[in-house]
């Protein structure tokens, strides 16, 4: 598999994030950890299992986790991040797929941040079903779990460009 600039801008952002999210997590929510790519969820009625790019989980959650180290339903993600990759398939799977196997899952917060259209949407779950704000440009990303957060949408998205 070759390396391509759209995965380097991918890998970039997602390094990026998991910083950011490091490090308000670590001043702010000492029982949280953070990890990238390693944390998953299954949702058991369709059979599948999800590994956010990013996953926030409380840490006495991590030692329930299973063989495919994945969390139990009753101990949810706090926050799920994906980065859309290029391609249909990957957008469709990110924006409804996934999105709606979290939000069964109630985990509180799931974020899409897609490079292609330059859009971070931060879904926040309320009353059982995902309300979605949607970020741009220098707009501040405003996220309910993490109310320290100061990221602009461009810092994000801008992450690979040096």
């Amino acid at each position: 598999m070759s390396i391509t600039s759209s995965n380097i801008r991918h890998l970039m952002i997602v390094h990026f994030l998991y910083g950011i999210f490091y490090e308000q997590v670590s001043q702010n929510f000492p029982n949280w950890f953070v990890a990238n790519y390693v944390v998953g969820v299954e949702d058991t009625k369709e059979k599948q299992r999800y590994y956010p790019e990013i996953s926030v989980v409380e840490v006495e959650c991590l030692f329930n986790l299973d063989r495919y180290n994945t969390i139990p339903g009753q101990c949810p993600l706090r926050i799920a991040v994906e980065v859309v990759k290029p391609g249909r398939r990957n957008t469709q799977r990110d924006y409804t797929l996934k999105k709606s196997a979290y939000e069964i899952l109630e985990i509180p917060e799931y974020w899409i941040v897609d490079p292609q259209k330059d859009l971070i949407t931060v879904h926040q779950l309320v009353n059982g079903y995902y309300r979605p704000r949607t970020f741009q440009d220098n707009q501040k990303i405003i996220s309910p779990s993490l109310p320290n957060l100061n990221l602009a949408a461009a810092q994000l998205l801008s992450a690979s460009l040096g």
